[in-house]
C-alpha cells in the first residue's frame, strides 16, 4: 500500500491503513510504506535504505493499492516521488508485471476529477499495464473521520 502524504493525520494515510485493515481481516499479508524518509527520485543512489524497502516491497507484492489526497487538481508531489522510484525494468523483468492495482483518492468534492485521471494515468504508464481493479473515491472527509 502506499499513500501519499507525509501529515500525522492525513485522510489518505487514514484510508490506506483502513483498507489495510480490512484486507488483513479477509486473511490477506499487508504491508504499508511509509513515505517519510524517501529521498528525491535521483537525489541519491538506488542502494538508499528507504528506497530499497519500496522497491521490495513493490516486488514482493503481489497486488497493490495506492491512495493518494488531491492537491492542486493532481496527485502529490510525495506520492509521484514514490512511483517514480519504483523502477520501470530490472534486467528482463518488468517488476509490475502482472500485479493488480487498486486505487483510491479523498477528494473534497466531486468536482476535482483530475487527480483520478492522474492517478489512473500514472499507473497506466507502468510497463506491461498494473490492472487497475478498483478505483474507490470518497467524496469530502465525513465518509473516514471516525478512524482513529
Amino acid at each position: 500500500m502506499l499513500y501519499g502524504s507525509l501529515r500525522t493525520r492525513s485522510y489518505s494515510k487514514l484510508l490506506a491503513f483502513e483498507f489495510a485493515r480490512i484486507l488483513d481481516l479477509l486473511g490477506a499479508e499487508v504491508r504499508v510504506f511509509n513515505p517519510a524518509g524517501l529521498p528525491m527520485k535521483d537525489e541519491v543512489s538506488e542502494t538508499h535504505e528507504t528506497v530499497v524497502e519500496l522497491r521490495s516491497l513493490s516486488l514482493w507484492s503481489e497486488a497493490q493499492m495506492w491512495c493518494c489526497p488531491e492537491q492542486h487538481g493532481t496527485i502529490t508531489g510525495v506520492f509521484k516521488n514514490q512511483i517514480d522510484w519504483i523502477p520501470l525494468s530490472l534486467g528482463s523483468v518488468r517488476p509490475t508485471q502482472g500485479r493488480v492495482l487498486a486505487v483510491a483518492q479523498v477528494i473534497a468534492c466531486p468536482c476535482t476529477m483530475c487527480e483520478d485521471i492522474d492517478l489512473r494515468n500514472s499507473a497506466a504508464q507502468m510497463p506491461s499495464h498494473l490492472d487497475i481493479s478498483a478505483l474507490v473515491m470518497l467524496c469530502g472527509t465525513t465518509s473516514i473521520q471516525h478512524l482513529p
